[in-house]
């Protein structure tokens, strides 16, 4: 009876993973034939985006970093146009947080030839959460698939953007053609790292998102000492840091401050002690399409706006 149970329990396991690998091989066949009708996407193909960004090593003088806010509001080619022809790239990740990883990688992709070597944080007070530097974009484009199935690897990938594409826990409204069937995202993957976009209807789902992302989970003291001794350590290594709040919409400042627990004042405190030099940039004031992200015409005047501002203070700037 016993050897029978045992047979029994190992054919429905694997009656299991034979299911869920076909419920996941349907969701990624269903995801494919969706996304061309809600994505009009330019430039780069999106896995050769991200692919290329995680290769990036030795490779440019001026690194600018942080989460989606970033990746989407900062063009590096506006950014030369004020910091002359310098190399810069745009090495943002959806989700991410200040891990240590993220870290040392930021400096991994300035290059080791001579000249004067730039950083660039946008700081969202999303990034300095507990929860961004456990799941994100730069963490999981890094993670070994070993272990999992590719099948299962290839759905999380696909379906893990939750404004720029379909979420999983979206798809039944998306197949039964749901409200969200009517949004049509478009998105620009540039080889510089920028990707501005934008959504039609435009709305401001993002506040309630990350309403929802900041409960039980602010800003971490532990977080903003470890951006804190990174700009130590650059400095000391003669590179210059620099540093700004992408601008959002009202609703989702205040909520970074609220709820996200955000002291603007007592990071920029802190970042300038450590030697880094805060770049006051409005915090409201372009156009945004999800409530969070701006709109690809907004970042490209924010751009021009952060760019001769950064220039002005750098060459203000004592270098080591």
């Amino acid at each position: 009876m016993k050897e029978g149970s045992t047979g029994f329990r190992a054919t429905l396991s694997r009656y299991r993973l034979s299911l869920t690998l076909a419920t996941a091989a349907a969701l990624v066949v269903t995801v494919g034939l969706i996304r061309p009708r809600i994505n009009d996407n330019a430039g780069l193909d999106p896995d050769d985006y991200w692919a290329m960004k995680t290769a990036w090593r030795g490779c440019a003088d001026a690194v600018i970093a942080g989460d989606s806010r970033v990746y989407k509001a900062v063009s590096p080619a506006v950014m030369k146009q004020f910091l002359g022809e310098r190399r810069i790239l745009n090495y943002g990740f959806s989700g991410n947080g200040y891990t240590a990883e993220y870290l040392r990688a930021i400096e991994e992709v300035l290059a080791a030839d001579g000249g004067e070597k730039i950083i660039v944080l946008g700081i969202t007070p999303h990034a300095l959460t507990q929860r961004a530097c456990a799941t994100n974009g730069f963490k999981d484009l890094r993670r070994p698939t070993k272990g999992r199935p590719r099948l299962l690897a290839l759905l999380e990938r696909k379906l893990d953007e939750p404004f720029g594409g379909v979420r999983l826990k979206g798809l039944p409204s998306l197949v039964l053609g749901g409200p969200r069937f009517t949004k049509r995202f478009h998105n620009h993957y540039h080889e510089d790292g920028w990707a501005p976009g934008g959504q039609n209807p435009e709305t401001d789902e993002a506040v309630e998102y990350y309403r929802g992302l900041f409960k039980n989970n602010p800003v971490s003291d532990e977080i903003v000492a470890r951006v804190e001794a990174a700009v130590v350590r650059w400095r000391a290594r003669g590179i210059a840091v620099y540093g700004f709040r992408p601008p959002t919409t009202p609703g989702m400042l205040a909520l970074e401050d609220g709820d996200g627990g955000f002291d603007e004042a007592r990071f920029v405190a802190r970042f300038e002690r450590a030697g880094g030099v805060w770049l006051p940039v409005p915090g409201t004031g372009y156009a945004s399409y999800d409530g969070s992200h701006l709109r690809d015409d907004a970042a490209l005047r924010f751009s021009a706006d952060l760019a001769p501002q950064l220039a002005a203070v750098r060459s203000t700037t004592p270098q080591r």
